[in-house]
């Protein structure tokens, strides 16, 4: 009996034709797992993403986020490139979008069913509910994360007239003092300084971020200065308010969630007003929703919400959140598209070296949610490891029917381990594609892989 028993393993382990069929089960196996892994759905979100914030010209000279070479670029893309592809995908209205001086009075959160340049006079004012679609399409719900880090002083290489701040070294923290301007009144100190935070604080990953520029591939530390802006849709009207995180109003009690994991009243919450969370410290909190023309959320939309998100972004110029010793600054986007079950991850990064020349890149990271997705990643999969394990076994059995000698003299086992030992290592990384969770004042970063990302801006 035994030695049936081995014989039948013996033509098991060595009939050639069984190991060809079995491997060429595994190579279809694989290939259908990588076409689940992904979908031409994100190629189309790319496109979206590509043609919104980064091809798209801000100004008369065609000059897009690649061709930016000094710091007035950044605030310009900002104004006519950043926040309309973000918000209506139209305007900016206005000849000084974000400015205090001349407040805008034209809204850009509309329909393109008006006249003048792309039909934005008289146009009609997006609703809730078609926000609330737009927004279902083009989800940036989690936030963006603004960072800044700066150069320190340090030896001049050669005599010079004043201190050197020479460019980050890999890794460097850098300078972690507050700073800002007062521009109402530069004999004073800013009220609201940027302070610093650290990659722990921050959630962020510990072993920083690189960058895509061919020019530059440096690596930086993922501490730095931050500005916090997150738009949300809540089921009551919350009234502006400004303070520290404890004085203005929890919008996660109130808050319509659109996607994720959440105890069943975050699921039921019916979107009724558009809002938005700013911080452009960390620490000071703007919130408020749009009034309508009515007041109190009622009437027709007003366009505070996209407003409110200019003027802050021109506040940070004004207060010269990008200063001369500022050498980095990134822009971090989490975007889903609930239509086709696309995440998107966007990183853009501007990087100010010593000598004065910008160089911009962007990184982006895309998975598919899809439930159909999901499924099939998970059954393939499984499918994949019980074929490699098969195989692993089926060696373990050559190897002690040839004995240690044979089996390691034959160069082909040799490269079978090491697939092996691949395709373990890749089994066992798991790289967490929605980051940790950023909260302002809590120093406790999410660990967990399913966790979204969000900037929720919450007392200590």
């Amino acid at each position: 009996m035994a030695d049936t028993v081995l014989s039948g393993v013996r033509w098991v382990s060595h009939n050639l034709l069984l190991q060809t069929l079995l491997y060429f089960s595994f190579v279809v196996v694989f290939q259908l797992l990588t076409n689940a892994i992904r979908i031409r759905e994100e190629f189309h979100f790319d496109q979206l993403v590509m043609d919104r914030l980064i091809s798209n010209h801000f100004d008369q000279n065609h000059n897009y986020f690649g061709t930016t070479r000094r710091v007035p670029d950044v605030w310009e893309w900002g104004n006519n490139v950043l926040w309309p592809g973000l918000f209506g995908d139209i305007g900016p209205c206005g000849t000084s979008p974000g400015s205090r001086s001349d407040p805008k009075t034209c809204i850009d959160n509309v329909w393109p069913d008006g006249e003048g340049e792309f039909s934005t006079v008289g146009a009609t004012p997006f609703t809730v509910p078609e926000l609330v679609e737009r927004m279902d399409a083009f989800d940036w719900t989690d936030g963006m994360l603004i960072r800044v880090s700066r150069a320190p002083s340090d030896n001049c290489a050669v005599l010079s007239l004043g201190k050197c701040y020479p460019d980050l070294s890999p890794g460097q923290t850098g300078t972690t003092e507050p700073y800002g301007y007062n521009w109402t009144d530069p004999s004073s100190p800013p009220e609201h300084p940027f302070v610093h935070w650290t990659s722990a604080q921050l959630g962020a990953n510990p072993e920083g971020m690189k960058s895509a520029s061919f020019a530059s591939m440096k690596e930086y530390d993922a501490s730095g200065y931050v500005a916090l802006v997150m738009p949300f849709f809540s089921d009551t009207y919350l009234p502006p308010e400004e303070g520290t995180a404890d004085q203005v109003t929890d919008f996660r009690k109130y808050r319509a969630k659109a996607w994720g994991k959440g105890t069943e009243p975050e699921r039921t919450r019916e979107p009724r007003y558009h809002c938005v969370r700013l911080s452009p410290n960390g620490l000071h909190v703007r919130q408020l929703c749009d009034p309508g023309s009515l007041g109190n959320g009622n009437g027709t939309m007003t366009g505070a919400v996209r407003n409110a998100v200019e003027v802050m972004w021109n506040d940070l110029k004004r207060a010269h959140f990008i200063d001369h010793r500022a050498r980095v600054m990134t822009l971090t986007l989490h975007l889903m598209s609930h239509y086709i079950g696309v995440r998107y991850r966007l990183t853009l990064m501007f990087e100010f070296t010593a000598t004065g020349a910008v160089f911009s890149s962007y990184d982006v990271e895309t998975r598919p949610l899809g439930r159909q997705s999901m499924d099939s990643m998970e059954f393939y999969a499984n499918f994949a490891f019980a074929m490699v394990t098969y195989f692993a076994l089926m060696e373990v059995i050559t190897m002690s029917l040839a004995g240690c000698a044979a089996y390691t003299a034959d160069l082909w086992n040799w490269f079978d381990w090491i697939n092996f030992l691949v395709y373990y290592l890749t089994g066992s990384t798991c790289k967490c594609s929605s980051t940790r969770a950023i909260t302002v004042e809590i120093g406790v970063p999410s660990r967990s892989c399913a966790r979204r990302w969000a900037t929720s801006m919450t007392g200590r």
